[in-house]
């Protein structure tokens, strides 16, 4: 290192830790005004949060790395270090209604001191903030959750992730949208304290149906299952079922019913072959989990003159074949119906 006079020499070592950014549906910011600006990232699959500032009274600071949500929620996330700091710095996970210093909240909260826990909340804008009983003296690592079902948060405390100690709950009315994260504050203006997270799970309700996104196979309510939408890049959050997303003519929906590929103009159910015109067989490839009506028209002029052959042949994975027992005719159309099973 140089000094001003030009003098040379060398500097202590200082470790430096380098995190990600946050990605995803993840965001940072300073709540209020701390002492000092926080930081917030990832290393791997966990977090690392920076920050100054108290979360107590009327008006809080501190670093928050969020997710904007709706509806009910249950965030969960294992804390698994706490330095840098004093024995009043505070971590956790929080429900909050908005960014602003004065925001209603439910916290769950660990205080570096002996790692005990405890509920804290305020329930209107700059009011008051309310703290629930403390638990015991705790040892890292520790499970904190929050439960969010209407008006009613619950917090608890886990030392396996498994074994669950309710912390109390609180009766609020946060609004549908919510800011849910993680919290570091040092409880001192002029330090920042680090707090690692892992096992981080955030999950929503998105479609507001009353089931959590992980209880639910079908997020947007459009009749397509989640796993299939991602599978095909289609948007589990947003109703495409009347969609092309390929623009081959067959919607989104039909495409499932066949069990087609979305996004692949040359996935397409069709006849592979008809055996002959007297007494034919009709062949065609049949996917496991479908179930396949066989209909015949002799005049597509006309409306309302398919008549079903047959109906609910389960499909197998493989070629199937049907029989054409319909009276006879000059000329036959064929169709093929793909269905979920009956």
């Amino acid at each position: 290192a140089r000094d001003n006079a030009g003098g040379t020499g060398n500097s202590g070592s200082q470790a430096i830790r380098v995190v990600a950014p946050l990605a995803g549906a993840w965001s940072r910011a300073d709540v209020g005004i701390p002492g000092r600006s926080g930081v917030a990232g990832t290393e791997g699959t966990n977090f690392v949060v920076v920050g100054s500032g108290n979360v107590d009274g009327a008006s809080d600071a501190f670093h928050f790395a969020f997710q904007v949500v709706s509806n009910d929620v249950d965030i969960t996330a294992r804390i698994t270090s706490f330095e840098n700091t004093g024995n009043d710095a505070k971590a956790g996970i929080m429900i909050r209604a908005s960014l602003d210093a004065g925001s209603p909240h439910v916290f769950s909260k660990m205080k570096r001191l002996e790692y005990r826990t405890r509920l804290q909340y305020r329930t209107t804008d700059s009011g008051a903030t309310t703290s629930g009983v403390e638990s015991a003296i705790l040892t890292l690592p520790q499970w904190l959750k929050l439960s969010r079902r209407g008006s009613l948060i619950t917090a608890y405390r886990s030392g396996t992730g498994t074994n669950w100690t309710d912390m109390g709950n609180v009766t609020s009315s946060l609004p549908s949208s919510l800011y849910v994260g993680l919290v570091a504050s040092d409880d001192n203006s002029a330090e920042l304290c680090t707090v690692d997270y892992g096992n981080v799970i955030v999950d929503p309700d998105s479609d507001g149906d009353g089931l959590l996104n992980s209880q639910d196979d079908d997020d947007d309510n459009d009749g397509l299952p989640d796993a299939w939408e991602i599978q095909f890049g289609l948007d589990p959050l947003r109703p495409d079922a009347a969609e092309d997303a390929d623009g081959d003519g067959i919607s989104n929906w039909q495409e499932y019913l066949g069990n087609t590929i979305p996004t692949n103009r040359q996935s397409v159910l069709q006849v592979m072959g008809i055996s002959n015109l007297a007494d034919a067989v009709i062949y065609f490839l049949a996917s496991s989990g479908r179930s396949y009506d066989l209909d015949y028209s002799t005049n597509l002029q006309a409306t309302n003159t398919w008549f079903n052959i047959t109906s609910n042949l389960p499909g197998a994975g493989g070629i199937l074949s049907l029989p054409d027992t319909s009276p006879a005719a000059p000329s036959k159309f064929f169709r093929i119906r793909a269905h979920l099973p009956p």
